[in-house]
C-alpha cells in the first residue's frame, strides 16, 4: 500500500523524511502491529507550479492494526488532519481513513492542457483504488477549490468491500446552493 502511495508518479517529489519507530514481534505482521513512534515526509508536487506538501503522523501500537493517529498535513496553504488504520478483516485488510481539511486547492492535480471534465462520473475509476483493501473513507473539507469548482463545504464518504461500493459526496457552494 505504501509503495503505491509513495510512488504515485514522477510529479510527486519527496525531499526529506524522518521516522522514529520502535516495536518487536516474532513475525512481520506482529512487528508491524507493534510499531509506535513518529513519521514524516516533506516534498512537493511538480505541476504548473511546485505545490509544497508535508505530512506528519504518530504511529500507535494497536493490536491487529497499523494505525496512524494525529496525522497533520499541509498541501500548499491548506491543512488536513485525521487518522488512518489498516486492520485485519478475516483473510483481508481494511483501510479506515478519517480526515478534516481547510483551504484545500486541488487544482495542482489537473494540468492546464487537460480538458475540463463533463458533469457526472463516466467511469468510476475510484472503485479500483487499492484493490486489495476494503475501504471506509470519510473526508470533510471547508473551502475546497478545484478547476471550475469552489465549495464552502465538501464531504465525501466512500465505502467498498468485495461485494459492493458506495460514494456519497454532498457539498455547499461558496455563493449558495447545495449538491449531493
Amino acid at each position: 500500500v505504501a509503495a503505491e502511495l509513495l510512488a504515485a508518479g514522477p510529479e510527486w517529489f519527496w525531499q526529506t523524511g524522518h521516522a522514529s519507530l520502535s516495536g518487536r514481534g516474532g513475525t512481520l505482521s506482529a512487528l508491524l502491529d507493534s510499531l509506535k513512534g513518529s513519521i514524516g515526509l516533506a516534498g512537493y508536487h511538480r505541476g504548473e507550479q511546485d505545490t509544497p506538501i508535508t505530512i506528519d503522523a504518530q504511529q500507535t501500537d494497536a493490536e491487529d492494526s497499523f494505525d496512524l493517529q494525529a496525522i497533520s498535513a499541509r498541501v500548499g496553504s491548506g491543512t488536513l488532519t485525521g487518522s488512518a488504520a489498516v486492520s485485519r478483516r478475516g483473510e483481508g485488510r481494511k483501510l479506515t481513513l478519517r480526515a478534516q481539511g481547510d483551504n484545500i486547492d486541488v487544482s495542482f492535480l489537473v494540468a492546464a492542457d487537460e480538458d475540463v471534465a463533463l458533469p457526472g462520473i463516466t467511469v468510476p475509476e475510484y472503485l479500483g483504488l487499492l484493490p486489495e483493501l476494503e475501504l471506509d473513507v470519510s473526508v470533510q473539507i471547508a473551502n475546497l477549490k478545484a478547476p471550475g469548482v469552489s465549495l464552502a463545504r465538501a464531504e465525501a464518504e466512500f465505502l467498498r468491500n468485495d461485494s459492493a461500493a458506495s460514494l456519497k459526496a454532498p457539498g455547499a457552494g461558496e455563493t449558495g446552493g447545495d449538491i449531493g
